[in-house]
């Protein structure tokens, strides 16, 4: 097995115990919280041979509440680590693998680039260009090499015909050269002002 793949699999792992956890504490906090407003009558837990009865009825209503809070605490954490499990890695550590993409490769090679990189490498391929203001890009390493929407903010003075084109030529030259890998579909989309939310 690859290690990139092996690394993909404990992430998987490691996410799924992660969410069965989150789901236990979650149904674990709900049961202490709705017991002790009594909403949920008694229960019993058996476990080779072992009885568990869970009956907070008895309980003073400080006790209760002291319940309820452990209960809303749980569930919270619950709540946190289900986040923790679901959500996305961190963009800046998303690496692309691409050992499909250069077929030349024999053996055991493999070449990874990091996404934060790529963006990098697209912001300084445009940087220079009259008339761009800042520039991000989304890539992705398809089967007939890169396709990429770049995102352009230009100056008001700027002629898009002339940017989009020397901007598809920088963009391409610089992913090319990079990585040996095609670009197969370029997307340039252009604003006046800023880029913040594209």
């Amino acid at each position: 097995m690859w290690h990139d793949e092996i690394a993909i699999a404990r992430i998987v792992i490691r996410r799924m115990l992660t969410g069965l956890i989150a789901s236990v504490l979650i149904a674990l906090g709900l049961g202490l919280a709705l017991s002790a407003v009594l909403i949920l009558p008694a229960y019993a837990l058996s476990f080779s041979g072992l009885e568990l009865v869970f009956d907070l009825s008895a309980q003073s209503f400080l006790r209760r509440v002291m319940w309820v809070g452990w209960g809303a605490f749980a569930s919270a954490l619950g709540v946190l680590l289900l986040f923790l499990a679901m959500a996305p890695g961190r963009a800046s550590k998303r690496l692309i693998v691409l050992k499909r993409a250069l077929p030349e490769l024999e053996g055991d090679t493999t070449i990874t680039v990091a996404e934060r990189g790529l963006h990098a490498l697209v912001a300084r391929a445009t940087r220079d260009i009259p008339g761009v203001r800042e520039s991000d890009a989304v890539v992705a390493l398809g089967r007939k090499g890169w396709a990429l929407k770049c995102h352009l903010s230009l100056w008001g003075e700027a002629a898009v015909p002339e940017v989009v084109r020397q901007v598809d030529q920088a963009v391409r030259g610089a992913l090319e050269h990079h990585t040996g890998v095609p670009v197969a579909r370029l997307r340039i989309e252009t604003q006046l002002g800023p880029l913040a939310g594209h």
